[in-house]
């Protein structure tokens, strides 16, 4: 059978298609357990899901602090000589030589990552990387974090552009505000979400100190006494709560997560199509790793520790604002929100496009969509138009659609490329569940079946919404 560029083949009707994706239980389809005022009823339950839900989920990546936090994600190189430099508070810090602020200009580049320091460097052995807390309890965790990040804002307080600013794809320069590791809900659950957990250290802003919440939450730090590469009990809370900090915050992609055990680290990323962590390391003996991640999570630009960069949120973790093609289309209501962590992860909003008597309301639907389909919604919904077919019937209409593109390169030269899963995952190993995030915008607009005011009204519904599925040419070509 011959077909056009571009376009689709019609089997016959009796003829079987083959479903491109795998048929498999969707867990992540179902919503959580919960008890009295929405809390999850204990934390067995919520790990049983989980359990379930991310079954076949768990790779590992010996390079995630490189995969997650490249060298183009720092305006400074992480070396040994910036190892040396990360000296306590109380000493003065040592200022980059002319050299070193030329490289910085230059932007970063390509350097080979050595793990021992030499023991002729100037304050290499007085380096806060190198001399973790004796105790480590949460609030010397937490003190230690921050000092870290403390004597790297003093090590490059006289270049030109102050650590942690970037360029957003509108080209405007934006300083993000300065970011601070607290341990204060270490005892008492975080508010922000009917599941009640309490997390050992968060990165916050120094605005949301005061009122932190699950919604302000930008990365988590665990702490346990025991070896971590045998300890289950701190691999599942990371998930419980990396869960509530995706599903209470609508523009993010991904969550990240460090832990520690005495002398040891282990960095973990939750997303769409599962868990990915690192090794477990030695905190001495990988210290640039260490070094990596902590600068990442507290001066990469928002999309490098998981955020979507085209979606504004309120202080809620609300969308306000979504950027669709070059267009700003202002949110209205929310309309869905899969609960899942692993999947599809739907979302859907009711949107504005366009201003005052020009205003058009829309559905946007922004999804993780597996790449193992043959075709995307984006081309089935653009045929189903250009054809003609199900005119009149409950067919949305795609107005607009794209693969939501995330920024990599330099602010110098930024490169966007397509934000899939497997930009986090070993490139050597298959990756077998990778997803791409896409985002379509589609209309008419309708109101919620539940609002109907009469019978004929719900039972028009229906009629309607049947005969729109049982179209010969939904069903011959399998188009959901």
């Amino acid at each position: 059978m011959s077909t056009q560029s571009g376009s689709l083949p019609f089997p016959p009707r009796s003829q079987t298609v083959a479903s491109s994706e795998p048929l498999v239980e969707r867990v992540s389809s179902k919503r959580f357990l919960s008890g009295k005022k929405g809390t999850a009823d204990t934390v067995m339950q919520l790990n049983a899901v989980l359990t379930r839900e991310l079954a076949g989920g768990l790779e590992r990546n010996a390079n995630l602090a490189t995969s997650v936090f490249p060298d183009t994600s720092f305006s400074f190189w992480i070396d040994i000589p910036l190892v040396a430099n990360l000296a306590p508070p109380k000493r003065p810090m040592r200022r980059a030589s002319t050299r070193t602020r030329t490289a910085h200009a230059l932007g970063p580049q390509k350097r080979r990552n050595t793990i021992h320091l030499p023991s002729s460097i100037p304050g290499a052995a007085e380096s806060l990387i190198l001399n973790p807390p004796k105790d480590w309890s949460e609030s010397n965790l937490a003190g230690w974090l921050n000092d870290i990040g403390t004597a790297l804002e003093n090590t490059y307080a006289n270049i030109n552009l102050p650590i942690g600013a970037y360029t957003a794809a509108d080209g405007k320069r934006i300083l993000p505000p300065k970011k601070i590791w607290c341990p204060r809900h270490s005892t008492n659950a975080l508010e922000g979400s009917p599941i009640k957990r309490k997390p050992d250290v968060i990165l916050l802003d120094t605005s949301s100190i005061s009122n932190p919440t699950w919604p302000r939450v930008h990365a988590l730090c665990e702490i346990t006494r025991s070896e971590l590469k045998k300890n289950r009990t701190i691999k599942d809370t990371i998930l419980q709560k990396s869960l509530i900090t995706i599903t209470s915050q609508s523009n993010r992609n991904f969550f990240p997560c460090l832990s520690f055990s005495r002398d040891s680290f282990t960095f973990t990323i939750c997303d769409r199509s599962g868990v990915v962590e690192s090794k477990t390391l030695k905190v001495k003996k990988h210290s640039l790793v260490l070094l990596r991640i902590i600068a990442g999570l507290m001066f990469a630009r928002p999309s490098d520790i998981g955020y979507d960069e085209s979606i504004d949120c309120d202080e809620n973790g609300k969308a306000i604002n979504i950027r669709l093609k070059g267009e700003t289309l202002r949110v209205i209501e929310d309309l869905f929100m899969s609960d899942s962590m692993r999947g599809r992860a739907t979302r859907c909003w009711r949107v504005a496009r366009g201003e005052d008597i020009n205003q058009e309301e829309y559905v946007l639907k922004d999804s993780w969509a597996d790449v193992r389909r043959m075709h995307s919604e984006i081309l089935t919904l653009t045929l189903i138009e250009e054809r003609g077919l199900c005119k009149d019937r409950v067919v949305p209409r795609l107005v607009l659609g794209e693969d939501v593109c995330v920024h990599t390169g330099t602010d110098s030269k930024p490169i966007y490329i397509k934000d899939t899963t497997a930009r986090r995952r070993d490139p050597t190993v298959k990756h077998v569940d990778e997803r791409v995030h896409r985002r379509l915008l589609m209309g008419p607009v309708g109101k919620h079946i539940s609002t109907f005011t009469s019978l004929k009204e719900l039972i028009g519904a229906f009629v309607d919404l049947v005969e729109g599925w049982l179209h010969p040419s939904i069903i011959a070509y399998k188009f959901y």
